[in-house]
């Protein structure tokens, strides 16, 4: 499930209207849903179960301070068998708190400022020297990237 909060996004993939829980919960193959407001991705995500859930330029919809319920959501989410990719276009496009949750990160070259960051990010050593490496090699390879797990 892909939830953006861009109409003109993705349109290639079928749309979910927000209205029909029961299609949220119980789809099959790949679906996007337009979501502009905290609350709706809330309850999106109460919904969606059993699968990746793809939070596409999530910092329209994410708030910076999380509420309770998304926290319960983010903490629940190996007992709910869904995976969250949460998407932003540098680190500060990605709420302070995903960072907490976060398993792993994938690098892409960025100009954005990592150390905003570096207070919830478990190795951030191992993050700045990525995002080095990436910077540097994506000169020549635009969609060169490195994933750095979170520990």
């Amino acid at each position: 499930m892909i939830v953006t909060p861009h109409e003109n996004e993705w349109l290639d993939i079928p749309l979910v209207h927000p209205r029909f829980h029961e299609r949220i919960a119980t789809y099959k193959g790949a679906r996007r849903i337009y979501v502009r407001e905290p609350e709706d991705f809330i309850d999106v995500c109460n919904l969606f179960k059993h699968g990746l859930l793809i939070a596409d330029d999530c910092r329209v919809y994410v708030e910076d301070h999380i509420s309770r319920k998304l926290k319960a959501m983010l903490i629940s989410c190996r007992q709910d068998d869904r995976d969250l990719i949460a998407v932003g276009h540098g680190f500060t496009d990605i709420p302070p708190r995903f960072f907490t949750y976060a398993t792993h990160f994938v690098i892409f070259a960025t100009t954005d400022n990592v150390s905003s960051r570096r207070n919830v990010v478990c190795n951030y050593a191992a993050v700045l020297d990525a995002v080095q490496r990436v910077n540097q090699k994506a000169i020549e390879e635009p969609h060169y990237y490195e994933i750095v797990k979170n520990e």
